[in-house]
């Protein structure tokens, strides 16, 4: 996973590495390597030490090159919305996972995710594999015509809802000559409003195999389209805006949501394993916090 937040701007994306880095200490036989630029949290403690208590091993982010003119173009995306073209750069430093090449297979994570249960089988699988780009959860038509889909469609088939690629979930095999190729290809592609989701679809094309839907999908899929509705090992956003896999996320909006309570129970209980603390943990762990995230408290 990968965690890049801006000099000087207070901490954001790598709070939201606890939960998965948790989640992944009690469900994996395997470590969770972070990437990040932070060194020390909020409240002085350091960032190398505090990973190490839930088994995860901290690296630098390594800058990826990218061209002026993709950096210059707009993109109609979360990151520029936070004030800066410059945010969005940072997903393209995504890309560098493949140069490292002392690991022979990586399982990458976005961290707007969250794992239900252990994905270590998923290393066994050969060659390059991604989530599936299903955000409308394979319904494209008009809500008459999907609720027919719904009925209709065996739901043997419904594992497969895209042929594309989303990069929120990507088994890989380390390789110096793939990360020199990606980043050649992204030096010479006209555009990428799509980030390095873009770069990493057209540069694998269809050699890259796309997982199930109950291995990878989206919250908002949930209880919709996902075969035998199973929870995925991968769930990818909570829903739609992704309100609740967030150090921020409201009680009001997200204790109705299974997951959104899942992702919090692991978010505290990493934050306390890594003896982190400070305002941000105390706002959203504390003993008023549990108050408003318990469903049968009339308080809110």
């Amino acid at each position: 996973m990968m965690a890049f937040d801006l000099p000087g701007m207070p901490i954001r994306n790598l709070w939201e590495v606890m939960a998965m880095a948790n989640v992944i200490s009690e469900v994996s036989s395997y470590k969770l390597i972070v990437l990040t630029n932070t060194t020390h949290w909020p409240d002085g403690t350091s960032v190398l030490d505090s990973f190490a208590k839930v088994n995860a091993e901290v690296r630098p982010v390594v800058r990826v090159a990218v061209p002026l003119h993709v950096l210059r173009e707009h993109r109609d995306m979360p990151c520029e919305n936070e004030g800066s073209r410059k945010i969005c750069a940072n997903q393209f430093n995504k890309l560098q996972i493949w140069s490292l090449v002392d690991y022979d297979k990586l399982v990458w994570l976005d961290a707007d995710g969250i794992l239900t249960r252990s994905a270590d089988h998923l290393f066994e699988l050969p060659g390059t594999w991604a989530q599936q780009n299903n955000w409308d959860c394979g319904e494209t038509h008009g809500s008459w015509w999907s609720s027919w889909w719904s009925v209709a469609k065996p739901p043997d088939d419904w594992e497969r809802q895209s042929d594309q690629v989303c990069s929120g979930m990507l088994v890989l095999e380390p390789s110096q000559n793939t990360y020199d190729g990606l980043v050649a290809h992204l030096a010479h592609m006209p555009s990428a409003l799509d980030g390095d989701q873009q770069v990493t679809a057209e540069y694998f094309g269809k050699s890259a195999k796309l997982l199930n839907a109950s291995v990878a999908s989206f919250g908002q899929c949930l209880g919709r389209t996902i075969p035998k509705n199973t929870t995925p090992i991968f769930v990818h956003k909570s829903e739609w805006h992704n309100s609740c896999f967030r150090h921020d996320a409201k009680p009001i909006d997200c204790r109705d949501n299974p997951l959104g309570v899942y992702w919090r129970h692991h978010f505290c209980k990493g934050a306390r394993k890594a003896g982190v603390g400070g305002e941000e943990v105390d706002f959203f762990c504390g003993s008023v916090a549990d108050k408003l995230w318990d469903r049968s408290a009339d308080i809110l």
